[in-house]
């Protein structure tokens, strides 16, 4: 960014540092980070399904059914387990995996794949309850 404000000298102006901002820390995947109220990075959305509960050992990722465990082989073809697996906490307290993933494309559904069969589960993309917040004044005490 240093390198961006001298090559741009004399005519240096909020534009270019925004640009330089934006070229450089473009690396950062948060949503909310922005500069002049521009998001950096691509806007995502997160897809999830609470419908099915997956514990993880030295195996894998598995779904108990019917007192046998069904490990996961992949979801979607070309992801791993691990990038669809996010851990989660059950009504019980106990850890457990759920679907979840993060994406620019609307994926409303996913295949998984198990050692002896698969199944096809929908997905829905996460809305936040505080989304139209404002953010509350220092001063209004």
């Amino acid at each position: 960014m240093l390198s961006d404000c001298k090559n741009a000298a004399d005519s240096l102006n909020v534009g270019v540092l925004q640009e330089s901002l934006n070229n450089q820390l473009g690396f950062i995947n948060d949503g909310h980070f922005k500069i002049e109220n521009q998001a950096v990075c691509s806007k995502q959305v997160y897809y999830f399904s609470d419908a099915n509960d997956y514990l993880r050992d030295e195996q894998g990722f598995y779904r108990k059914l019917n007192g046998e465990k069904k490990y996961v082989i992949s979801v979607n073809g070309n992801k791993t387990a691990e990038d669809w697996m996010q851990c989660s906490v059950n009504g019980n307290g106990a850890l457990i995996y759920r679907l979840g993933i993060l994406s620019e494309e609307v994926i409303d559904e996913a295949k998984i794949i198990y050692q002896n069969g698969s199944e096809t589960i929908k997905l829905s993309a996460y809305e936040s309850k505080f989304q139209n917040l404002k953010p509350a004044s220092l001063y209004s005490l």
